[in-house]
């Protein structure tokens, strides 16, 4: 694991399905392969005391830069563990020379804060793996929203 956070012990690990239980245990959906059914490319978390306290997932889906998962246990909420798991993706995605970063947001007042709005991409349907889910439109109401990360920021 190669330590990314400055402040926290963040680190980035390559096995992205390792975190699927993790992701599961705090309230997200989670495909059975995070790695082959959403395009992984880079996954981060944060640990206290060897144990994973909050993790992120960056994926590519047809060309669009994708914050698939990011969770923190319920202790662990509101110390900023969030924003900077938020911050360590979207300098990765930065680098890889992502223009925009889009997420299905169960908690839009985050990442509003954060500088997303509203928006998808015109190709992708964000809310096509919510549908089915026991939770759509019941106890998750998400939200597609986007961040311009550049000059050339394009919805296409």
């Amino acid at each position: 694991m190669q330590k990314l956070g400055e402040r926290m012990n963040i680190f980035e690990i390559k096995d992205h399905n390792s975190l699927r239980l993790f992701f599961a245990e705090n309230g997200l959906e989670v495909s059975n392969d995070i790695e082959r059914d959403d395009g992984a490319i880079f996954s981060v978390i944060a640990q206290e005391n060897n144990a994973t306290i909050a993790a992120a997932t960056l994926s590519l889906r047809q060309g669009h830069y994708i914050l698939d998962y990011i969770a923190t246990t319920p202790n662990s909420r509101r110390l900023g563990l969030g924003s900077e798991l938020l911050e360590t993706i979207v300098k990765k995605a930065k680098s890889l020379g992502a223009k925009s970063l889009y997420i299905t947001a169960r908690n839009p007042q985050f990442f509003k804060k954060h500088g997303f709005t509203k928006g998808q991409p015109k190709n992708l349907d964000m809310n096509e793996g919510c549908i089915g889910c026991p939770q759509y439109n019941t106890t998750c109401v998400s939200v597609p929203m986007v961040l311009n990360l550049g000059e050339n920021y394009d919805q296409n």
